[in-house]
Formats: C-alpha cells, structure tokens, sequence
C-alpha cells in the first residue's frame, strides 16, 4: 500500500469515556487503509485521558494522543 492510499483517523474527544473504544475500534475496522487513529482530549472532566491511554496501550504506535487545554 502506497502512503496516498492510506488515511488518518482524527477523534475529537470530550466526555466520552464511554463511547471512545467503540469510535476507536471502528476505525480500527478498516485497519488495511489506516495509517494512524490521533485522538484529541479536548479538556474533558471525565475519564476521557485514562481511557486514551488505554487505547494507546492497547494500539501502539497506531494511536496518538493529544490534549488541548
């Protein structure tokens, strides 16, 4: 696969703890075309970061996070 056919996945997250490893995995859904999954924590109150840093831990180096203040 040439780096054009792949693409990344940007998940803006916020409070959503609970629904991030269904988003995450739906990417992952089409694992043959995905180049990266960057999921940003827009300041959440939740548990929305130590649900990202599962998902880190869990993917590897397919995932990165970010966290906007």
């Amino acid at each position: 696969m040439k780096l054009e056919d792949s693409v990344s996945v940007v998940i803006p997250c916020y409070n959503c703890a609970s629904t991030l490893e269904s988003a995450v995995n739906s990417a992952l859904e089409n694992r043959r075309f995905l180049r990266k999954i960057i999921l940003v924590d827009n300041a959440s109150d939740d548990n929305t970061w130590l649900e990202c840093l599962r998902m880190k831990e869990a993917h590897g180096d397919l995932i990165s996070i970010l966290s906007e203040p």
